[in-house]
């Protein structure tokens, strides 16, 4: 709720901030307190998609340890840190990566014969 108040704070202030920014340049008063209402949207889904891009992501499919090593081999050959790690039952073992990789973890996996990953954009 707070989050949410201090965006809506920042859009007014970034509002009457293109309004005298568009005064001052003879610009559409309108259009540039648009745009300046925009700009803390814009900034705060950047960042969101910045730190959703780093974020560790996990995918197992059953496979056992050393195929799940043998992945994150080939994925480190392409230049993707992955991680192996030991599911619960000591027998199968989980691909732990960042979100930005998917696409390169789909493809590898696609050429495995392994159920691709559906990663949202």
């Amino acid at each position: 709720m707070v989050g949410r108040l201090v965006l809506l704070g920042s859009c007014v202030a970034g509002a009457g901030v293109g309004f005298a920014v568009g005064r001052v340049f003879g610009l559409p008063t309108a259009v540039a307190s648009s745009a300046g209402g925009l700009i803390p949207v814009a900034v705060v889904v950047a960042l969101d998609r910045r730190r959703w891009r780093a974020m560790l992501v996990g995918y197992g499919w059953g496979g056992t340890a050393a195929e799940v090593s043998e992945v994150a081999a080939d994925l480190a050959r392409r230049g993707v840190a992955a991680h192996v790690e030991l599911d619960g039952d000591g027998e199968s073992a989980s691909l732990r990566y960042r979100n930005a990789d998917g696409d390169v973890v789909s493809a590898v996996l696609a050429e495995r014969g392994v159920p691709a990953v559906q990663h949202p954009s």
